[in-house]
């Protein structure tokens, strides 16, 4: 039985406090192992036990934690490298920062209601997710795989069925899209517009696991894509 949000999110959290799996697994009720598969998730990992414990937060620290963060948009990521908690990462975050990280998410949850309007789906399956943060480290962003997928369906009608329900034409495209957007800087910033408002008005909820994929929330008022065709 899948886990609710809420499940997941106390889990890092209750971690964090007792530096013990059992311990956790046993106020939730639910096994070890599951305990470290989302611990795994969260970027936090066994070997780490205690790490924020051992390791004084220095001013030297904090910039660190906001250098690599900058670079990587990914706080699971600085986890790794800095051997530190997500929590005590997000709690040192610079304003700056903690905008980005709003803006990422947003960004996801944008081209995830896009993917599956594109491709008339409940969900976006396992491969596309993986196909996401795969581009992503890549260096293209959620919003400019959104832009790909648009401009290579929209713009150049292409066929969605021969797609089979996959995004991985992005980065074939991606160098072509980006030429076209620069180019039609009017129109790009009428499709971004209408994407921020959509998601200020009619806010599309995705619960992301990436060892799920789906979300366990009902969805809100759908965004209307057709503010987002280009004329």
């Amino acid at each position: 039985m899948a886990l609710s949000q809420e499940i997941i999110d106390k889990i890092p959290k209750l971690y964090n406090e007792y530096h013990n799996k059992s311990q956790v697994a046993r106020e939730l009720n639910i096994s070890v192992s599951t305990v470290s598969k989302y611990l795994k998730v969260a970027g936090i990992f066994s070997e780490n036990k205690n790490s924020d414990n051992k390791q004084k937060i220095t001013p030297e620290l904090i910039d660190k934690i906001n250098q690599l963060y900058a670079e990587c948009k990914n706080m699971a990521e600085v986890s790794r490298q800095l051997h530190i908690s997500t929590t005590t990462i997000k709690k040192f975050l610079t304003q700056e920062n903690l905008t980005k990280n709003d803006k990422n998410y947003e960004d996801r949850e944008a081209l995830w209601y896009y993917i599956c309007k594109l491709f008339n789906c409940e969900t976006v399956s396992p491969w596309n997710v993986t196909q996401m943060e795969r581009f992503k480290k890549k260096g293209i962003n959620y919003k400019a795989q959104l832009l790909t997928l648009k401009y290579f369906f929209e713009i150049k009608h292409s066929s969605i069925e021969k797609s089979k329900g996959s995004i991985g034409i992005i980065p074939y495209v991606y160098d072509e899209s980006r030429a076209y957007w620069l180019k039609e800087k009017d129109k790009r910033e009428k499709v971004e517009e209408a994407i921020k408002k959509q998601l200020e008005q009619d806010r599309f909820t995705i619960v992301y696991d990436p060892t799920q994929y789906y979300s366990t929330k009902k969805k809100k008022k759908e965004i209307n894509l057709s503010d987002l065709e280009e004329s």
